[in-house]
């Protein structure tokens, strides 16, 4: 009898414990379980659909799962399993636009993915989604300047992420596709045939949380080249894209260097590059330049996509998506 007594004291003793005075740990132990009991739901029902080419034709069936680890990062949005959960329903978008075809899916995958970066930006899965966005951009989207930029951010961004090795290499075979459209393009004039100098009039910017757009007016269109330069350590210079303009003038009543550093670019700058030239550069941040000191080296003419020795238009600029 008294050996049975003895045994309910420690349990008894053992369950206070655990609970603690005030039962919070018991709570914590409830809210730690259930996020992660939600994504093995769903991670049961994503490996169920992808073991089925027959679920995989129908919408219905990825929606099931989706919704399933959509559960997990809105009930539990401050979790580990929020952002696995936001990667893998990005993966699921990118699987139903394989089979549907419809630009909204792509999207909302690349839209999943952004909200992973820019709201778990620590987590180990967040230069993972960087790099996927611009694994889109190039694969699905063919879209190779706006992929240049994304593999970009994965460099900057996440500069110990395992996918910066991958994000460099893309950078380099995408430098190739750039060069090559810089050779394809059409070569034509614009109405700066004239011998007559083009003004720069203003170089000037602006930033969104999505793109930094750099503008530079004219008087009239010209023809330029742009390039992609590669980072110097020796003479310590990053990364930088310049476009020269032909036949062209820096004015001197304008504002020849801004600064930008809004995480992408630095700053930008006009200059006159020789006679009837004019160089407008733009610089990467300092991270760039401390990347390539591990041994990357990559560099590219072609910048915006497909621009070589073609005409400017006044006023114009490329946008310049934020990291």
């Amino acid at each position: 009898m008294r050996h049975r007594f003895t045994l309910k004291i420690i349990g008894l003793l053992l369950v206070w414990l655990a609970l603690g005075p005030t039962g919070g740990a018991w709570v914590w132990a409830k809210k730690s379980s259930e996020p992660q009991r939600l994504l093995e739901a769903a991670d049961s029902c994503e490996k169920s659909l992808y073991a089925s080419t027959e679920k995989m034709k129908y919408r219905h069936h990825w929606l099931k799962c989706i919704r399933l680890y959509e559960a997990v990062y809105k009930k539990f949005p401050k979790t580990d399993e929020a952002a696995r959960a936001l990667y893998r329903t990005g993966r699921l978008y990118t699987g139903i636009y394989n089979y549907s075809g419809l630009t909204k899916d792509l999207d909302e995958a690349i839209a999943l993915y952004r909200e992973l970066v820019e709201a778990y930006g620590q987590h180990r899965l967040a230069d993972d989604a960087q790099y996927q966005i611009g694994r889109l951009f190039y694969k699905k989207k063919k879209d190779p300047g706006q992929a240049y930029v994304e593999f970009l951010k994965v460099d900057i961004k996440f500069p110990s992420g395992d996918m910066r090795p991958k994000a460099r290499a893309m950078m380099d075979e995408l430098a190739l596709v750039l060069s090559r459209k810089t050779e394809q393009g059409d070569g034509k004039p614009g109405s700066s045939a004239s011998h007559a100098m083009t003004r720069v009039k203003d170089i000037r910017h602006w930033s969104t949380p999505n793109y930094t757009r750099v503008v530079i007016d004219l008087e009239r269109p010209v023809e330029y080249e742009s390039h992609i330069l590669k980072a110097d350590p020796d003479l310590d210079k990053p990364r930088r894209l310049y476009v020269d303009l032909k036949n062209a003038y820096v004015s001197s009543d304008i504002e020849s260097s801004i600064t930008i550093e809004d995480g992408l670019l630095q700053r930008a700058r006009a200059g006159q590059n020789d006679r009837d030239r004019v160089r407008v550069v733009a610089q990467y941040p300092q991270q760039v330049l401390q990347a390539s000191r591990s041994g990357h080296a990559g560099s590219s003419r072609g910048w915006p996509p497909g621009a070589g020795s073609r005409p400017a238009a006044p006023g114009g600029g490329a946008p310049r998506p934020r990291p």
